[in-house]
């Protein structure tokens, strides 16, 4: 099966550190963690625990805090230091485990320190329930109060000093089902979940990192060790109900003052909600339902400027679905003989937001980026859906300010990857709501230093499916945009003689203007890959479809609405065998594809006498392109109907333009 998720290595937080004498530390209840019988049934209510566990009925908390000037170390790695744990083993028999929160609990891990070391916040689990059977095992998490799991470090050096810090959560709320019958994980949220991240950092140099490896983590596997035998279904479900929150909040700052000190801030979160789930004879099951608000930020903000205008460069990075991860992540594979899916529906809020801002004396650089949801099903038959009825929102903003500069920002709405064997492979994308991938990149340099670039991307929804005969499926009956916006600019001054004409004397004269830097966008509305296979497509917009790229500078603005691209497929006896695309395009709505590249015929400074005045200028080399329908394949046995509008335009002021409606090519 997909291990992904189960056979997790070390993040880069630091993990593991023992928490220092000096610490507060408060345990997490024993009252979960169970010895091995040969079958259990148990439930542990945080609220009904008395002062004995070292719980209060209606609230709780637990972890540790340390305030040790130059080493501060508060580490939550075990249930002696804080985390909340709920295991058992059935031996010989079926599990069922349930854990229930009705009042207010956290977990924490906070930390101060004045001065330089390993000053770190971190927690491995916040709350974490453990199960396993050699029956069936039957798992679930209920929450109508508030969980809560903080790690918090604020470093400051004193003068001369340098500051760093880092805090973080390996995972929030964590379920393992494992079993080698059926093995069944859900987790009801009816309150609040809420993991917030904070790390600052101030001194002579700065360095603060943050993040959240896995925020709200559910994991089911079915196996056995008999020989011959058939295994049973794993499945985990996720609901969170109407006026119910998950929330995931990290932020880093880090400021450097010194002469050459320079600040770097990182925040990231790996997984927010991920789901992961393996059967080797059985079928493989992932869902997620969302009628409240799932909301993921990431902010990262680095500062190296002092009066004297000699500091160092500054780096921030926030991120959501950093180097393969999502926000919002479901992997369900079948072995053998069985179906593998994956299933989100949304009629509540889905918003992520990563930001990041560099201002330095020097260099700046920013990157801000969103992979927002990821469904992957394998098996011998794969299916993947998501269906949004509410707002689905995702956004990157990167923003550098220094003598030289560059940022980048990035936006995946939604990756949906089915792969089968004998079986269907099938992936499906619903929206009769808002959904939005907005990208938003401006870098700023000093004088005269062309060394300055943004770049922004954005997609929206992206399918990719793998079998004999795979099915696409994409559907807007709402509001569905894309938009990727960059700007580069940098000051330039130009010193001119000017001789007038009434007294023939000379004058000095300055002008200081503003110059493009590069910049380039790219907004990619939906794209469809059969992969060289015998595609079914059911493409439809009834709704509003946009998709804009805007470039401020000297750069390119690309744009387009569709690509449905069918792959080479294979040949025998002349016959195409393979890559042939069927199927139908409806346009019912609204479909407008926008590329604009701007910045070019910015006046530095004039020189010259009465009319003979003369204008010296700097120019942008731009292109513009924009494409309403691409469809690329090596067969295409497509119907395309349109009933509303398509529009699709290009512009620019110092270069090329080029505007297409729809365009089918080979492959």
């Amino acid at each position: 099966m997909n291990k992904r998720m189960l056979v997790l290595g070390a993040s880069t937080l630091a993990i593991g550190i023992a928490a220092p004498g000096l610490a507060q530390v408060v345990p997490g209840p024993l009252d979960g963690i169970l010895v091995d019988a040969v079958t259990i049934d148990d439930t542990l209510v945080l609220t009904d625990l008395d002062d004995t566990t070292e719980t209060i009925l209606d609230a709780g908390s637990s972890g540790v805090e340390d305030t040790d000037g130059g080493n501060a170390s508060a580490v939550v790695s075990s249930q002696a230091t804080g985390w909340v744990q709920q295991s058992a083993n059935a031996t010989a028999g079926d599990l069922d485990l349930s854990l229930v929160n009705e009042g207010d609990y956290e977990v924490y891990a906070i930390a101060t320190a004045d001065a330089p070391g390993s000053n770190v916040a971190q927690i491995q689990n916040g709350f974490a329930q453990f199960g396993s059977a050699t029956g069936d095992a039957t798992q679930s998490i209920e929450n109508t109060g508030s969980m809560a799991v903080t790690a918090s470090i604020d470093a400051v050096g004193t003068v001369g000093e340098a500051a760093n810090g880092s805090a973080g959560i390996y995972f929030g709320v964590y379920q393992e089902t494992n079993a080698d019958g059926d093995a069944t994980g859900t987790l009801s949220n009816a309150g609040d979940i809420a993991l917030s991240t904070s790390a600052t950092a101030t001194g002579s140099t700065g360095y603060a990192m943050s993040g959240v490896f896995a925020g709200v983590v559910q994991l089911a596997e079915s196996s056995t060790e008999v020989l011959d035998a058939l295994s049973g279904n794993a499945s985990v479900d996720l609901t969170n109900a109407e006026d119910a929150t998950i929330s995931i909040d990290g932020m880093a700052t880090a400021t450097a003052t010194a002469a050459a000190g320079g600040a770097s801030a990182l925040n990231y979160t790996y997984y927010g909600v991920v789901q992961a789930v393996g059967s080797e004879d059985g079928e493989a099951s992932a869902t997620i339902t969302n009628d409240g608000s799932i909301a993921i930020s990431s902010t990262a903000t680095a500062t190296a400027t002092n009066e004297a205008g000699d500091a160092g460069s500054a780096s921030a990075g926030a991120y959501i679905g950093i180097e393969g991860g999502a926000g919002i992540a479901q992997f369900a594979e079948g072995d053998f003989a069985d179906i593998a899916s994956v299933s989100l529906v949304n009629n509540g809020s889905v918003d992520m937001t990563a930001s990041a801002s560099a201002l330095a004396d020097s260099y700046a650089s920013a990157n801000a980026s969103v992979f927002g949801v990821e469904q992957s099903a394998s098996g011998s038959s794969a299916l993947v859906s998501l269906s949004n009825s509410g707002t689905m929102a995702f956004a990157a903003d990167a923003m550098a300010e220094g003598d030289a500069a560059g940022a980048s920002a990035g936006v995946i709405g939604v990756g949906q990857y089915a792969e089968a064997g004998e079986g269907a492979a099938s992936v499906s994308f619903y929206n009769g709501g808002d959904f939005s991938a907005d990208a938003v990149a401006t870098a700023m340099g000093g004088l005269d230093n062309s060394e300055v670039g943004a770049y922004a991307y954005a997609t929206g929804v992206d399918q990719e499916a793998d079998g004999i005969d795979p099915s696409f499926t994409f559907a807007n009956d709402g509001s569905f945009t894309v938009s990727a916006s960059a700007a580069a600019s940098f000051m330039t001054s130009e010193t001119a003689v000017v001789t007038t004409t009434t007294s023939g004397g000379t004058s000095v004269v300055t002008t200081t203007g503003t110059a493009p830097g590069y910049a380039n966008a790219e907004a990619l509305g939906y794209s469809l890959d059969a992969g060289g296979n015998n595609g079914m497509i059911d493409v439809s917009n009834t709704g509003d479809f946009t998709v804009t790229a805007d470039v401020d500078g000297n750069g390119d603005a690309y744009a387009l609405g569709m690509e449905i691209d069918g792959g080479f497929g294979s040949t025998v006896e002349g016959f195409q065998t393979a890559g042939v695309l069927s199927g139908e395009i409806v346009n019912d709505g609204s479909l407008t594809v926008s590329a604009t590249a701007l910045g070019g015929d910015l006046t530095v400074y004039t020189t010259g006498t009465g009319t003979a005045e003369t204008v010296v200028s700097t120019t942008a080399n731009n292109a513009a392109t924009a494409t309403g329908i691409l469809i690329e394949a090596a067969v295409a046995d497509v119907t395309l109907t349109n009933t509303g509008s398509i529009e699709v335009s290009a512009t620019t002021d110092m270069g090329e333009s080029s505007a297409y409606g729809i365009v089918v090519t080979d492959a």
